[in-house]
C-alpha cells in the first residue's frame, strides 16, 4: 500500500470517528431535561410559641396501616413503569385529577399567619424528583389527588387511606373517618390503661416500633404519649384550649377538628420520664430530641412541625409529633430540609407544569 493510501484511511478513520463523536453528542443535548432554576430554601417565619405544652396533642390512639394508593387507570399511565418525569405527566389527563371540594365557611383569621410558599425558592429540580424512585407513589398520589393549597379556603379530603394524606389548616379529614387497621404498637408509654392514643395504624405502628428500638440501642428511652385521635376526641381537646387560652392562641397550637393528623393514624407524640411526661419544646434542645431529628426518617417519619418553619406548617415548634410519611419522602425531606407542604406545593407546581391541569 502507497503512503497515499494510508494517509487516505487514516483520514477516513478520523472523519468517521468524528461524525460518530458528534451524533453521541446531540443525543446527549437532545435528552436534557431543563430545570427549573434552584434558588435558596423557603424559610418560614416563626410563630409566637404561647405555650409550654402541646395540650392538643394529649389524646390520641393510633391506627395501622400497609396501604398504597391504587394505581392511576392502566389505560393513562402506570409509574411503576416509567421512570421519566415528562412521560408520566403527559400522559395525565383531566380524568386522572381529583379536585377536592372546598369551602370558604369558618376560615376568617385562620390563614392569616401563613406564608406563601414559592415553589421556585425551594432549591428543588424535577432531577431531584426523578432520581428518587421511592417518590413516585407519592406523585401519583397527587396526580390524583389534588389538595387545596389555596389560604381562605379548606379542601375537605374524601378519601384519606393513603400515607401521604395531606392534613393541616388548608385541607379537612372526613368527621367520620377512621382508619381501619388501628394497632397498638410494641413500644412503652407513659400510661397503663387501655386507650385509643395508644394506637397507630400498622405500617406506622411496625416502623415506630423499629425507631423505639433504635432508640433504645443509642441509651434513649423514648415514652409513647398519644397516637390515634378520633374526630370527637379531637373536638373535646380544641373546644377546651379555647375557653381556656382564646382562639388565637389555640390556633397556633391546636388543630381544629378535622385538620389534625392525629385523625390519620400517621402520628405519634413522644415524650420523656425526665420531661415529667409533658409535651415541650425542651425536648428538642436534649440528646433524644436531637436524635430524633436525625434519625427519624431512617424509619419513616418526620418531625412536621420545624421551629424555622411555623409559619409554613401554621403550627408552633412540637419536636415531640412524629409523622409517618414512608423511608423514601421522609428522607428526601429530611436531606433537603423541606416541610411536607413545600414538597407538595413543588409537586404540584411540576404537575400544573406539565399537564396544565
Amino acid at each position: 500500500m502507497s503512503v497515499s493510501d494510508n494517509f487516505l484511511e487514516a483520514f477516513m478513520k478520523k472523519t468517521i470517528l468524528l461524525f460518530l463523536l458528534l451524533g453521541y453528542a446531540f443525543l446527549l443535548t437532545a435528552c436534557e431535561f431543563t430545570p427549573i432554576e434552584p434558588g435558596s430554601s423557603n424559610g418560614g417565619r416563626q410563630l409566637e410559641n404561647t405555650a409550654t405544652d402541646n395540650t392538643d396533642d394529649t389524646e390520641s390512639t393510633d391506627t395501622n396501616s400497609t396501604d398504597v394508593d391504587a394505581s392511576i387507570d392502566t389505560d393513562n399511565v402506570d409509574i411503576a413503569d416509567v421512570n421519566d418525569l415528562d412521560k408520566v405527566l403527559d400522559q395525565v389527563d383531566s380524568s386522572d385529577r381529583e379536585p377536592l371540594p372546598t369551602s370558604s365557611d369558618n376560615t376568617t383569621g385562620y390563614h392569616d399567619l401563613l406564608s406563601p410558599i414559592d415553589p421556585t425558592q425551594l432549591g428543588l429540580t424535577p432531577e431531584m424528583i426523578m432520581e428518587n424512585q421511592g417518590l413516585l407513589p407519592l406523585l401519583e398520589h397527587l396526580i390524583t389527588v389534588q389538595y387545596n393549597y389555596t389560604y381562605g379556603e379548606i379542601g375537605y379530603v374524601e378519601e384519606a387511606d393513603s400515607i401521604y394524606v395531606l392534613s393541616n389548616k388548608l385541607n379537612h379529614l372526613p368527621a367520620d373517618y377512621v382508619p381501619n387497621d388501628l394497632v397498638e404498637p410494641d413500644i412503652p408509654f407513659y400510661f397503663s390503661e387501655a386507650l385509643e392514643k395508644k394506637k397507630l395504624r400498622s405500617e406506622a405502628a411496625i416502623h415506630m416500633e423499629e425507631l423505639f428500638a433504635a432508640a433504645s440501642e443509642a441509651g434513649f428511652n423514648l415514652l409513647g404519649a398519644s397516637g390515634y385521635r378520633s374526630y370527637a376526641t379531637q373536638k373535646g381537646i380544641y373546644d377546651n384550649n379555647v375557653a381556656n387560652r382564646g382562639l388565637v392562641a389555640t390556633d397556633k397550637v391546636s388543630a381544629r377538628p378535622g385538620h389534625s393528623e392525629h385523625q390519620t393514624g400517621l402520628a405519634l407524640d413522644v415524650t420523656l420520664e425526665s420531661l415529667g411526661y409533658r409535651l415541650v419544646s425542651t425536648l428538642g434542645e436534649m440528646d433524644e430530641g436531637l436524635w430524633l431529628k436525625e434519625n427519624a426518617h431512617q424509619y419513616g417519619f418526620i418531625i412536621r412541625y420545624p421551629k424555622e418553619d411555623t409559619s409554613i406548617t401554621g403550627y408552633s415548634y412540637e419536636p415531640w409529633h412524629l409523622r409517618y410519611i414512608g423511608q423514601e419522602v421522609a428522607t428526601f425531606i429530611y436531606t433537603h430540609e423541606l416541610t411536607v407542604e413545600e414538597l407538595y406545593v413543588y409537586i404540584e407546581s411540576l404537575i400544573e407544569k406539565n399537564t396544565g391541569l
